[in-house]
Parts: C-alpha cells; structure tokens; sequence
C-alpha cells in the first residue's frame, strides 16, 4: 500500500537526515482530491505531531479551496476532522 510505503519512507528520512517527524505535505492536486488525501493521511497516523510535541506536521495546498462558500467550509471541516490547527 503506497501510505505505508510513504509513512516507511518518511521514518528513513527522518533517521537519515533527523527532521524529527516534521512534515508538510504541499498539495498540488485538484480540490476534489483534498478530502481524500487529508483522510488517508489520518488514518495512517501521519497527520500528528508525537507524543512528545517536539514536531510540526502541516498541510498545504496549491489549488483554490472550494468552489464556493458552501464546498469551502466543507473541506474546511474534512481538513479539521484530522489536522489541529492548534499546533
């Protein structure tokens, strides 16, 4: 599965060049692909910081966020449902 492979791969990285488990994660999809990326990163545990808060894990993105007020504030609550923006 390509999320294990990535969170893998990250964890080499992090090793290699100690980044400490800080990410971010830039994007450059179509808007219809947000939702779905955001959520798999969840569910592969690679959207929180560590137990020990020493690291950041960010998401960005390229494209316009939502066609219109309502489809914003919906991807708005599908990036929330799995990012903090407390940290």
């Amino acid at each position: 599965m390509v999320s294990k492979r990535l969170k893998q791969y990250l964890a080499e990285l992090d090793e290699e060049l100690g980044t400490r488990g800080n990410r971010l994660f830039y994007l450059a999809v179509a808007p219809e692909y947000f939702a779905d990326i955001i959520a798999r990163l969840g569910a592969h545990g690679m959207a929180h910081s560590g137990e020990e808060a020493d690291n950041w894990v960010r998401v960005r993105h390229r494209e316009a966020f939502g066609t219109d007020l309502a489809s914003a504030k919906k991807l708005n609550d599908d990036v929330n449902a799995v990012f903090s923006e407390g940290r």
